[in-house]
């Protein structure tokens, strides 16, 4: 990992900023790096003067917004044999897009919006949204106002570990035990989410 560090630090700003929109982008279709890594580890890089602010700022916003909006589209327009269909199939479960179908369609745009916020669902949220036929227009509009709040703090994020650390290194260790802790809670709802839709049915 120290060794990524380091060459991630010797590339100019704007290959940091093209690597971090295809690593977001790519995302739509199987994430390697969660994503609130991959825009912390730029405010790790921002407070080391590797990229600035607004360049990092709007890397994510093309990778990040236009992966959401594929995937919406893709559940929109190929319907649920998308998930018969590879990669979507080797990351996405009828059972957990279902779980969140329901629930889309009871409060819209609050779970798009809350989405944002919370790891692990995004995938079959997303997919569920594009299934609903929620629209792009409307899924673009929320998911982007999210994002507003959401990806700047993790840039500051990033930035303030990698200004108290007294390395990269350390600082990208601290990172990981914040993101650990978001990969928790991002279970937890899921798994609320899972089991209260269970009792809904069986009620």
């Amino acid at each position: 990992m120290e060794a990524l560090l380091v060459r991630l630090g010797n590339l100019e700003h704007y290959q940091i900023a093209a690597l971090a929109s295809y690593l977001l982008y790519q995302g739509c279709y199987i994430g390697i790096i969660p994503e609130e890594l991959i825009i912390a580890t730029l405010g790790l890089l921002w407070s080391e003067g590797k990229i600035g602010f607004l360049e990092a700022l709007v890397a994510v916003w093309v990778g990040l917004l236009s992966a959401n909006a594929t995937t919406v589209f893709f559940g929109s327009y190929f319907g649920p044999r998308i998930l018969k269909i590879r990669p979507f199939c080797w990351v996405l479960s009828q059972e957990a897009v279902d779980d969140y179908l329901w629930e889309l369609k009871k409060y819209g745009n609050w779970i798009i919006f809350l989405t944002r916020f919370t790891p692990v669902v995004r995938g079959p949220v997303y997919m569920a949204a594009g299934l609903s036929q929620m629209g792009m227009w409307r899924f673009f509009r929320t998911d982007a106002l999210a994002s507003c709040i959401q990806v700047p703090a993790l840039l500051l994020l990033g930035r303030y570990f990698g200004r108290t650390s007294a390395s990269m290194m350390d600082g990208y260790k601290s990172l990981g035990i914040a993101m650990g802790g978001l990969l928790v809670f991002g279970l937890v709802v899921k798994t609320f989410m899972t089991r209260r839709r269970r009792r809904v049915i069986s009620g």
